[in-house]
């Protein structure tokens, strides 16, 4: 599989998880209490070992970017969770 269809997997999986969390009440409270079988189950298997942070919060250095650079930056971030040991949504 191809850097650019993990990508476009990773963007369809991660707007699904955004889309559930502001549409469903239910979804929002499994992305809180527990983000690894939310993620789960919108198509994200979060690696074992990696600590997921859920953020409700928009803001931060990335609050300015287009859509497009956020995603990619939560792509980089979600490619390195191995590396780092946690990812952030």
């Amino acid at each position: 599989m191809s850097n650019e269809q993990d990508k476009q997997e990773f963007v369809d999986a991660y707007t699904r998880v955004l889309v559930n969390a502001w549409s469903s009440d239910e979804f929002s409270a499994l992305l809180q209490s527990d983000p690894r079988a939310a993620l789960c189950d919108a198509g994200l298997a979060v690696p074992e070992g990696v600590e997921v942070k859920v953020i409700r919060e928009a803001g931060g250095s990335e609050a300015d970017l287009a859509p497009q650079e956020r995603l990619s930056k939560q792509y980089e971030r979600w490619a390195a969770a191995e590396e780092t040991g946690e990812v952030i949504v």
